[in-house]
């Protein structure tokens, strides 16, 4: 631990000031959320932060979680995030601040997730690569890597899915809590998990709270149910009200007693909605008169597929250059997703050299904690906390040159088609978000000229949130959607609570499941409601090609890795199943579940199969079927 530099660090109770972590002075919002903590005579259950998107609660929340640490002694900080991506961002940003805090010791964050060895070209492709030339720290390093010990590291970024394996009963879950234990864990962007992942979470904040290890929440759009179930989770008494506005700071003591302190209020942002029909024809008009203007324009998706067919319909458009359209979504290998998350972080963030004019195409990835900013946002129907996200994208850092005809933030609204008793229909974004919160989304905007942040947040996503509702309007659609909701949810909720261990409260804690769990976490516990996939490796080159048929060296499985994916789609599982596991990989901890798929020319014909994968630079992973003959 010692030559790793865990040990480097002494407690500092001298709180050093904002500006010297950031570079950037404090504004009247973090300043209070900072007096509102260093007010505390005890260390907190939970610290929940309530603020409008870009209003700075990342570092407040950093901030926070340092003077935590060196106040009571505590042993580091984990970030959880919602997604790998999320993740890579937060990184940066942690290493960052450490640096700045810790000048003179040698005190590193770990990047914990699937594919985290394989992020930021290679940075930390094998965590004894940064130990070259000392055996014992290169051993040691490497022994502290793997899943559930990496979190003993006492400063780490990851997604969520790492800490809630410490609840799922696997055979050395114990071990993940034990590194979580005296830690400060923020969670960002907490509104984004559902109703499947709310008990797992719940259950992983009772046990934060009873190892002591204080919780820092952030979101920019909980609704007051969500609000409450977390709240009560982390020990604040169930008669316990909640009424300050937002934007706010909630504080539950170990005691059960809650705090709430209105923050100072943002100057309200106002963002002009303006609809747009949602086929593709008109999105390209709208798209290619603001592109010949000028500007950073934002196409979010619900879908991969969609994206990837808007992508490839503007491309085509006349008047657009093929190279200021930018794809960004899962489906890209690490290699090439890498390359594109910082070409997006390059150009659009903070101090990014922005183009004159782009177009990123991109799923719901780009809404979460990416410090974006683009000029105008396109968007179909989306359940409007999301909606509320994507927004934040938009305009967001103050005092940036635009474009005449862009210079109000305005949200291009792609509306859904109309049945004939004018109800609208979603198509494939009903698999994605429930239609009934589609639904009463819609109903909402079709009534808006603008939206108004955090004037409107809490109002508007309470709204859509709340089961109580006129169903007037919308014929039976609502309130057989409601059903269909409530119906789904029943069966997610008791799924969420399966093979938990139970609370601290609970007399037995580990029941003979948790006796007969085996060590394989990712297999045995599933922290999301996804459907389980088959993991290939995408060999796309002759030398890549020619590790299928012999075993990789151990550089030659790093490189692999970056060119690993993930798929669900149900007929390709089906051709992959049939495809016998490689026998020289299924030596390799790492392969050993991944088959070798050889493209040619970007394609692979799957064998005995009606469909094609089709792999490019531009638009990622695409597949086809044959028409049956």
């Amino acid at each position: 631990m010692a030559e790793l530099g865990w040990l480097s660090r002494t407690p500092d109770r001298r709180q050093p000031a904002f500006e010297s972590l950031f570079p950037f002075q404090t504004d009247s919002l973090q300043r209070a959320g900072i007096e509102v903590l260093q007010g505390l005579q005890e260390k907190p259950a939970l610290f929940l932060i309530e603020a409008p998107t870009g209003a700075g609660k990342t570092e407040l929340a950093l901030y926070l979680a340092d003077w935590l640490v060196n106040r009571f002694g505590l042993s580091g900080s984990y970030n959880a995030m919602p997604t790998q991506a999320t993740s890579n961002q937060m990184y940066g940003r942690v290493s960052a601040c450490l640096q700045r805090r810790y000048p003179e010791a040698d005190i590193k964050a770990r990047l914990i997730h699937a594919q985290a060895e394989h992020v930021l070209g290679l940075q930390s492709s094998r965590p004894g690569d940064q130990h070259e030339g000392n055996e014992s720290e290169r051993d040691a390093a490497d022994w502290f890597g793997t899943g559930k010990r990496a979190l003993l590291s006492p400063f780490a970024v990851g997604t969520i899915d790492q800490a809630l394996h410490g609840v799922g009963g696997g055979k050395h879950h114990f071990v993940r809590l034990f590194g979580l234990s005296h830690k400060v864990v923020i969670f960002d962007e907490i509104h984004s998990y559902d109703v499947y992942m709310t008990p797992r979470i719940e259950r992983l904040i009772q046990w934060l709270a009873a190892l002591s290890s204080p919780m820092i929440m952030l979101s920019a759009t909980l609704s007051r149910a969500a609000r409450g179930k977390l709240l009560r989770a982390a020990g604040a008494a169930p008669e316990a009200n909640f009424k300050a506005r937002n934007p706010r700071v909630t504080v539950v003591h170990h005691d059960g007693t809650v705090r709430e302190h209105e923050l100072p209020t943002p100057n309200p942002r106002s963002v002009r909605i303006r609809p747009i029909p949602g086929d593709y024809a008109s999105l390209q008009r709208e798209v290619l008169a603001s592109y010949q203007q000028g500007g950073c324009i934002a196409v979010v998706c619900n879908t991969v597929n969609e994206s990837i067919d808007i992508a490839r319909a503007l491309r085509a458009t006349e008047g657009i250059e093929l190279d200021d359209v930018l794809l960004f979504h899962a489906r890209f290998p690490l290699a090439w997703r890498g390359e594109i998350e910082d070409k997006l972080l390059r150009a659009f963030s903070k101090n990014g050299q922005r183009p004159e004019r782009v177009i990123v195409v991109s799923t719901q990835i780009i809404e979460q904690s990416l410090d974006i900013d683009f000029d105008l946002i396109i968007s179909p129907t989306t359940p409007i906390d999301f909606l509320i996200q994507r927004l934040g994208r938009l305009h967001r850092h103050p005092g940036r040159e635009r474009t005449m005809h862009l210079k109000e933030p305005t949200l291009l609204w792609r509306q859904p088609e109309l049945d004939g008793a004018g109800v609208p229909y979603f198509g494939r974004d009903e698999a994605v978000y429930p239609r009934y919160f589609l639904l009463k989304t819609w109903r909402l905007l079709r009534k808006m000229t603008a939206l108004q942040t955090p004037t409107d947040t809490d109002a508007l996503v309470n709204f859509v949130y709340d089961r109580n509702c006129d169903f007037k309007g919308l014929g039976d659609a609502l309130k057989t959607a409601l059903e269909e909701l409530e119906r789904k949810n029943t069966s997610r909720e008791f799924c969420g609570r399966q093979h938990l261990i139970g609370s601290p409260a609970d007399e037995q804690l580990f029941d003979l499941y948790s006796l007969r769990s085996c060590d394989d976490e990712s297999r045995q516990f599933l922290t999301r409601d996804i459907p389980s996939g088959i993991n290939f490796d995408c060999l796309i080159n002759e030398t890549l090609a020619q590790l299928a048929v012999r075993e990789p060296s151990c550089d030659e499985e790093t490189i692999l890795l970056q060119y690993k994916l993930s798929i669900r789609h149900r007929g390709v599982l089906r051709a992959l199943e049939g495809l016998p596991e490689h026998k020289a990989w299924a030596k390799q901890p790492r392969l050993k579940h991944a088959r070798p798929l050889v493209f040619v020319d970007g394609r692979c014909q799957l064998p005995n199969s009606p469909y094609t994968l089709r792999l490019t630079r531009t638009y990622g992973l695409e597949i086809t079927e044959r028409e049956a003959e």
